[in-house]
């Protein structure tokens, strides 16, 4: 038996007033942020991992190139599927409910996970995270810079004046030209 997540949208079909009876006490908004609080916690524990892999079909292979075994996808939970994580790799939460990480066995994160556990929306979803990432700086500003995320450090900031996101996408596809996985597979390098 697969160790897996609850289905928040199932319990609260055959059981509607347990949620009911949760929102009573702390609120509607409370009581959903109860259950994503707990779908993250069982996600992280749990030996299953999305089947939507967030870039469309024909992305597993990027990921059982990084050493990921993906089983068939849970016969009454279809959204989740039993994965097995390569070897030293573990998930971790995050600060925010609906996004946990699945980092290396050095601490970096390589995967991001989306669980939107609350019983009226529940889905899942799950991406590669690039070597490189293109942020602001500080963040929500307008301020653009690309860091090296192997390294820790930032590898190419704009000229001032000029559309520093439209500079940095410029370096990005030098650097890594357009192929998606390019990315991905610039962790092997050093």
């Amino acid at each position: 038996m697969t160790n897996r997540v609850r289905n928040a949208t199932k319990e609260s079909e055959q059981n509607p007033a347990s949620f009911l009876a949760a929102a009573l006490v702390m609120g509607g908004s409370g009581a959903i942020e109860r259950q994503e609080a707990q779908g993250q916690a069982e996600l992280v524990q749990s030996d299953v991992l999305p089947v939507n892999t967030g870039y469309g079909a024909g992305t597993d292979p990027l990921f059982q190139a990084l050493g990921f075994e993906f089983g068939e996808p849970v016969a009454d939970d279809p959204i989740f599927r039993a994965a097995k994580l390569p070897a030293g790799w573990k998930k971790r939460s995050t600060d925010h409910s609906m996004w946990s990480d699945i980092v290396d066995d050095q601490g970096r994160v390589r995967v991001n996970v989306f669980y939107k556990a609350a019983f009226y929306d529940r889905s899942a979803h799950m991406n590669l995270a690039g070597r490189f990432s293109l942020e602001s700086d500080p963040p929500g500003s307008d301020t653009w810079q690309v860091a090296d995320r192997k390294l820790g450090t930032v590898v190419f900031v704009p000229e001032v004046g000029k559309d520093g996101y439209a500079e940095c996408r410029e370096w990005l596809d030098k650097r890594l030209g357009e192929a998606r996985d390019s990315n991905i597979k610039a962790w092997d390098e050093p």
